[in-house]
């Protein structure tokens, strides 16, 4: 009987060693997350000053504009397109076709001379 506790307190001694162990190796990783996380986020970019940082917005601004206004202008060109397609489908006349009888005979036909 004495034998039997004392396997049920080697036990329950090293299963508490494994648990403060495993919340422990829990503990750091969480706290090795924290200042990476902390790292990035108060990472500054190298080789840039406050000044340059905002030239660099200033010019990303510019170019974002001159983008949004090259699209709309091939909108517009797009636009264009499309209308002229269908005034000039819409506009043709159909060509009557004319009977091969009416047609003048090849002899009849003028020939042009090639210099």
């Amino acid at each position: 009987m004495e034998h039997t506790t004392e396997i049920i307190q080697l036990l329950a001694t090293v299963g508490g060693l494994v648990t403060v162990g495993v919340g422990g190796l829990w503990a750091l990783l969480a706290t090795v997350r924290q200042h990476r996380s902390w790292e990035l986020r108060n990472r500054t970019t190298p080789g840039l000053r406050a000044g340059q940082v905002e030239s660099l917005t200033e010019r990303m601004t510019r170019l974002e504009q001159a983008v949004e206004s090259v699209a709309v202008e091939m909108e517009r060109v797009g636009e264009g397109q499309r209308f002229l397609t269908r005034v000039l489908g819409d506009a043709r006349p159909a060509l009557p076709a004319e009977p091969a009888a009416q047609r003048p005979a090849a002899a009849e036909r003028p020939v042009t001379p090639v210099a």
